[in-house]
């Protein structure tokens, strides 16, 4: 499979063997709150305030939960709550992505996101509907195939058009799908 890649130069390919794109998960999560005037914020339970914790806190699964030679990044990609300057309101809705490179990670940032959006929701009084969908796996390249294939493209292209990608990309595609099965 080709991946289009912004950043190699036209007319070159670049691959590398094991890791080359993350694994990508989605996340959409509802906190649940209370709704109040914002006067009167003791008579409701703010889920916006439980919101800003969280978004925070998930930033500890790379910082913390992860070893420092591991890989992976959580993004809340938006935020959506509110009608009015002067209410707080009920719900507060979080999307987002969360990227790894190898399943063990995958697992245990699956395990923690889980663990703080419930916990730190507990603790400010509000609810967590969580909805996390595991997409696309880690596409890894057997050392075997990638060599086969540089040896080709070099013959195809030539040799200075053919590179090695230093490292794995946190992008996601879905042809690690067919890799899975094509082992």
């Amino acid at each position: 499979g080709l991946h289009g890649w912004p950043q190699v130069e036209l007319g070159t390919v670049v691959t590398r063997p094991g890791p080359l794109l993350a694994a990508v998960d989605d996340f959409d999560v509802t906190i649940v709150g209370r709704q109040a005037h914002g006067a009167y914020p003791h008579q409701g339970v703010d889920p916006i305030v439980c919101a800003a914790q969280v978004v925070t806190a998930l930033q500890t699964i790379a910082s913390r939960s992860v070893g420092p030679l591991d890989s992976v990044v959580v993004s809340v990609g938006a935020i959506h709550a509110g009608t009015a300057n002067n209410i707080i309101p009920g719900e507060v809705r979080l999307i987002g992505t969360v990227r790894s490179l190898r399943a063990e990670v995958r697992a245990l940032a699956k395990t923690r996101f889980v663990e703080i959006v419930e916990g730190t929701c507990r603790a400010c009084g509000c609810g967590a509907k969580i909805d996390y969908h595991e997409g696309y796996p880690v596409t890894a390249n057997d050392a075997e195939a990638t060599e086969r294939f540089l040896t080709i493209a070099r013959e195809a292209v030539g040799p200075g058009a053919v590179g090695i990608a230093p490292e794995p990309t946190m992008g996601g595609e879905d042809f690690a799908y067919y890799g899975a099965h094509a082992r």
